[in-house]
């Protein structure tokens, strides 16, 4: 995390809160990976991710930032089944963001740009080594 602090007599409470405030406090990651049988592998991650706390904060010292989307905590699930079917060919199913249809990742009050949301996507890959 990153801690500011103004200078004396400095008026800017926007740039201390939505610095401090654009990352989550909270972050974790579980992974496991299983060998299966005929060639299958099974990878599962887990994560947590905690609100972007300026999201909140600039509502309340500053009105223009009173309809700032609220990125909130959330959970996301990863699955890829992937089947060895030769030495240089893989296949694979893909899951992201598998427990919700899409979540709030970021909000930038910089760029004026619009709002990341990141959808579930569930998709096919074949991997050929040369």
């Amino acid at each position: 995390n990153v801690v500011l602090s103004r200078e004396a007599g400095s008026t800017d409470e926007v740039s201390e809160v939505r610095t401090e405030g654009s990352s989550p406090h909270n972050q974790a990651m579980l992974w496991s990976s299983w060998n299966l049988p005929h060639n299958f592998y099974l990878d599962a991650i887990l994560y947590y991710v905690d609100k972007l706390p300026y999201t909140y904060e600039l509502a309340k010292i500053d009105p223009q930032y009173q309809n700032l989307p609220k990125v909130k905590d959330y959970f996301n699930l990863d699955l890829n089944l992937t089947w060895h079917y030769k030495k240089n060919v893989e296949i694979s199913l893909v899951g992201k963001n598998l427990l919700d249809n899409n979540h709030l990742e970021y909000v930038s009050i910089i760029q004026q740009t619009i709002p990341t949301e990141i959808p579930r996507m569930i998709y096919g890959k074949v991997e050929i080594k040369f």
